[in-house]
């Protein structure tokens, strides 16, 4: 499946450049399910996102909004059905139910792998259930996709040091969003200060900004990948209703044409 597909193409990083080196090498595009079309919600959801990011840079207050768009970017349903894993992820009983659960939710053309939350918290079980080549796999890919993603780069630090790898995780460990306010005994540090008269962390703004710019550029790719490959979204998205339509009623004159059928063997 396109994970192995995936997991065979991932770079060892050795060092900081490897993790721009290997988003660069290959699009994720190519080694992936098509992405849905980047219609003008989605659009405006991605400029929203970006104004979040911007302001991280003033406080974590912002991170719960953050949380609450990824959860919904492939709309109310998708969320809904998210939120049903929720009790399932802790409870080791149900880990099983939770995995087929989510990976439901990847495999549905409804979501599919781009939704990034289903794979994140997927990811998170199998660290949970020890199975971590899988859950780095899986990180790797959450991070292909959104880079800024806090959530994941945490996770991923975890990951590594379980598999052993601790110059890895060091690396990815550097890329985490940085805290608000510096350290006291650890450079660099700024003559601005927060509340409290606390000393704010430069790496902060610099990395909101990396931030912003890495969405920035995410979203031209889907926009040149929407006009190249797809044409119009609000066309696509026609098209694909009428070819489902198509299916429907191919099945229902099947079925009335077919009246001494096995259903229920």
């Amino acid at each position: 499946d396109f994970l192995s597909i995936f997991s065979k193409s991932i770079d060892p990083i050795l060092d900081e450049e490897c993790i721009d080196k290997a988003r660069a090498a290959k699009p994720v595009i190519e080694l992936l399910p098509p992405p849905p079309p980047l219609s003008t919600m989605e659009r405006a959801r991605r400029l929203q996102e970006m104004v979040l990011l911007e302001k991280l840079k003033d406080g974590d207050e912002v991170s719960g909004e953050l949380w609450e768009l990824w959860y919904s970017e492939r709309g109310p349903e998708n969320q809904s059905r998210l939120a049903q894993t929720d009790s399932l992820l802790a409870d080791p009983d149900s880990w099983s139910l939770c995995e087929k659960k989510l990976v439901r939710i990847i495999e549905d053309d409804r979501a599919s792998i781009y939704f990034v939350e289903a794979a994140n918290r997927l990811a998170t079980l199998y660290f949970l259930q020890g199975r971590l080549e899988e859950s780095y796999t899986l990180c790797r890919l959450v991070l292909q996709l959104k880079p800024w993603h806090f959530g994941a780069l945490s996770g991923i630090v975890q990951v590594c040091i379980g598999r052993g790898n601790r110059n890895e995780a060091r690396i990815w460990a550097q890329r985490r969003l940085p805290t608000l306010a510096s350290g006291s005994s650890f450079p660099p540090f700024t003559t601005s200060t927060g509340e409290g008269g606390a000393t704010l962390n430069p790496r902060r703004a610099e990395w909101c900004n990396r931030a912003v710019a890495d969405a920035r550029e995410m979203l031209q790719m889907a926009e040149e990948y929407t006009t190249k490959s797809l044409g119009e979204p609000e066309e696509y998205y026609s098209q694909k209703k009428k070819r489902r339509r198509s299916r429907n009623e191919d099945e229902a004159n099947r079925l009335d044409t077919d009246t001494e059928g096995d259903a229920w063997q």
